[in-house]
C-alpha cells in the first residue's frame, strides 16, 4: 500500500490553488486518470471562494493481483472509500490536484 499526503493552499488574490506532496511520491498519471474517472460518480466539494483555504487529503493506493496475472488498484481517501458520504471535500481536493498535475 502506498500512502500519499497532498496539500492544497489558496489565498485571496491567487489565480489558482497551489499543491504540495507532503508525504510519499506523487501519484502517476495512470492513477490520476483512474481517480478522475471514479470520482466523477460522486458529490465533489468546492474550495471556499472568498476565504483563505488549506486542505489536506491522504490518498492510499493498493495494488491488487487479479486472475491470469493481471494487476488492479484500489484507492482510499482519508482512510475510507471513495464514495463515503463525508468525503465530498477530500474528493474535491483530489480532483483539483489531478487536474493541476495532468495539466487540465
Amino acid at each position: 500500500m502506498r500512502r500519499v499526503v497532498l496539500r492544497e493552499r489558496w489565498q485571496e488574490g491567487q489565480a489558482a490553488s497551489s499543491f504540495e506532496v507532503l508525504e510519499g511520491d506523487p501519484p502517476e498519471p495512470m492513477h490520476l486518470n483512474a481517480l478522475t474517472w471514479l470520482l466523477h460518480d460522486h458529490e465533489v466539494g468546492q474550495r471556499p471562494r472568498h476565504l483563505a483555504y488549506e486542505g489536506i487529503v491522504v490518498l492510499e493506493i493498493a495494488r491488487t493481483l487479479l486472475p491470469r496475472g493481471r494487476v488492479g488498484h484500489a484507492y482510499t481517501i482519508d482512510g475510507g472509500p471513495l464514495g463515503a458520504p463525508a468525503g465530498a471535500a477530500p474528493r474535491g481536493l483530489l480532483l483539483r490536484y489531478a487536474a493541476h498535475a495532468l495539466g487540465r
